[in-house]
């Protein structure tokens, strides 16, 4: 299964398969269940042929069974943000945030979201969020660069 979201007019595709490593990493923990449903099947199916708002009712639906599905509610937001429900997509991405702040990747997707929505001040804390989790090989640099933020960022205490 991919888990990595289309990139946005204006985003870079990130060089690695670094969201997918991270992603699936994630799901075998206990408290964030890797269930698989016909709805989240569905939802793949759809995102992956780029049927946005498809995918991101499919994914509303397995989210009412697996409330605690990080991945799902991160691919949400990225559906939804991808279909310009902007304020929907901010919605998936803190319920995601609530579930994992430990998480990179959800703050560079929170970042584009920001970005697209023009709230550059945002989109830059988000980016920084997502570096202070992870730097090596994290997009959000190149985002916080192409912004013209130079600023190191400091990493989140252990």
């Amino acid at each position: 299964m991919t888990t990595k979201a289309q990139p946005t007019s204006g985003e870079t595709t990130p060089p690695s398969n670094w969201h997918r490593v991270r992603r699936s990493s994630r799901l075998g923990r206990a408290d964030a269940p890797a269930a698989e449903s016909d709805a989240r099947s569905e939802g793949d199916r759809c995102r992956d042929a780029g049927r946005w708002v498809e995918a991101a009712v499919s994914y509303r639906i397995h989210l009412k069974q697996f409330p605690k599905d990080f991945a799902i509610w991160v691919q949400a937001g990225n559906c939804l943000k991808e279909a310009a429900k902007f304020d929907e997509a901010l919605a998936a991405y803190r319920q995601a945030i609530d579930l994992d702040d430990s998480d990179p990747d959800v703050f560079l997707q929170l970042g584009h979201l920001q970005k697209v929505m023009g709230r550059r001040d945002d989109a830059i804390e988000a980016y920084r969020k997502s570096i202070a989790r992870r730097r090596d090989g994290n997009p959000a640099l190149g985002e916080l660069k192409d912004l013209g933020v130079v600023a190191p960022v400091e990493p989140v205490a252990g």
